[in-house]
């Protein structure tokens, strides 16, 4: 769903230009929509002094985990007087890779999970 949103978006975007003279590489407003929200994330974890580390599950090409280590960075350091003061420690960036794709939900790892469901056409659906 959420690909489906940022292809609708750079779908919307191509063709429109705030500066008609420059010509925009439309092949990575995707990628550049991603960076934003990654970054927007951050932010406001750290603006917040959202207590916790951030962790990132699936690595793949390695561009999620380049931008949020490095909005964690540049966030941290702008907000670093307000997380101490509200007793926040530096975050850490975890990062998680099967190195394959995850295995289809059962109906048994399901059951053992309360905060899933078996959903239509067996897919897994969040409960919480």
């Amino acid at each position: 769903m959420r690909s489906e949103l940022l292809e609708e978006v750079a779908t919307t975007v191509n063709g429109y230009h705030l500066r008609p003279e420059l010509d925009y590489d439309y092949a990575n407003v995707r990628r550049r929509l991603i960076f934003e929200a990654l970054t927007q994330g951050v932010q406001f974890v750290c603006n917040n002094a959202v207590d916790g580390d951030v962790a990132e599950f699936g690595t793949m090409t390695g561009f999620s985990t380049y931008s949020i280590a490095r909005a964690m960075a540049y966030y941290q350091d702008m907000h670093a007087a307000f997380m101490r003061k509200a007793g926040v420690q530096r975050k850490m960036l975890r990062l998680f890779d099967s190195f394959e794709a995850f295995p289809g939900p059962t109906m048994r790892s399901i059951e053992n999970r309360p905060t899933c469901s078996l959903g239509g056409g067996g897919k897994a659906i969040s409960r919480v």
